[in-house]
């Protein structure tokens, strides 16, 4: 896909070395699946490498011990690119983003002065808006997170703080993002992902999707128990219940601390 547009963005896999037995899975799903591969690629980790012709790997050995967001705060910084769209290793692309919502991702993102755009809904926006994209209100659970979004790198920057896991910086970052009226979410998928990894364990759906494709080989992490699927499906079908209540509740029940309580204590 051509990506002809003012909009200067690289695609940045934030990952590490303790993922990179998956890495080859997560490049060839992206390669074929994510319509962005005319932009720029880079992966962040501590010390390996990963052999693709597009790629560029920014390492930091010296930060091997380091918190979470220490680590990637480091490689953000060197890219230069003015807007990123970040990924990590356990979401594997399924349909690609199309040229015509690349051009308006990008061009929405200009007009706006975007901080941070998610290229689906998880979790679902509310209010939803008219159009293409909605605004994350100030209060919305997950507004920070790490599902493939497209941020303005120098703002993303701004938001991590050393010595985070990349829950804490979901959940803290969320908090630290409520001054910045800039934070947007499609209504639609503008690309198709799944998420594969839980607890470092490959889903037995995830398995399904990778061996289908002809990477069985490749796959060498445990996957999950039948027991431990069905509980993962449980807590997902839980979020699915409360996205599905009317947003004048759901605002209630968040202002009110009973529901994403980590969000607001």
């Amino acid at each position: 896909m051509s990506t002809d547009t003012h909009l200067d963005a690289a695609v940045v896999v934030l990952s590490s070395d303790g993922y990179g037995d998956f890495w080859p899975i997560f490049f060839e799903f992206f390669e074929k699946h994510s319509g962005l591969t005319a932009l720029p690629l880079y992966l962040l980790a501590e010390q390996k490498t990963h052999e693709h012709p597009r790629l560029k790997t920014i390492n930091y050995p010296h930060l091997i011990n380091a918190p979470w967001s220490t680590r990637i705060a480091f490689g953000l910084r060197a890219i230069e690119h003015t807007h990123v769209i970040i990924f990590t290793e356990d979401l594997l692309c399924t349909i690609p983003c199309s040229f015509a919502d690349w051009q308006q991702l990008a061009r929405f993102s200009l007009v706006k002065d975007a901080t941070c755009i998610r290229m689906a809904p998880v979790p679902p926006p509310h209010p939803r808006n008219l159009g293409t994209f909605s605004t994350l209100c100030a209060h919305a659970l997950h507004r920070v997170s790490l599902q493939p979004s497209l941020w303005k790198r120098a703002r993303l920057l701004e938001l991590l703080i050393d010595g985070e896991t990349p829950w804490e910086f979901e959940v803290n970052g969320s908090r630290r993002s409520r001054p910045d009226p800039a934070f947007f979410c499609s209504n639609e998928p503008l690309l198709h992902y799944q998420e594969v990894i839980g607890r470092g364990r490959v889903t037995r759906k995830g398995g399904r999707l990778i061996r289908s494709a002809g990477l069985g080989s490749h796959l060498t992490r445990p996957l999950y128990s039948r027991f431990d699927e069905i509980e993962r499906n449980l807590s997902h079908l839980k979020a699915r219940m409360f996205y599905a209540i009317p947003p004048a509740i759901q605002d209630l029940l968040i202002r009110k601390g009973l529901v994403g309580r980590a969000f607001h204590d």
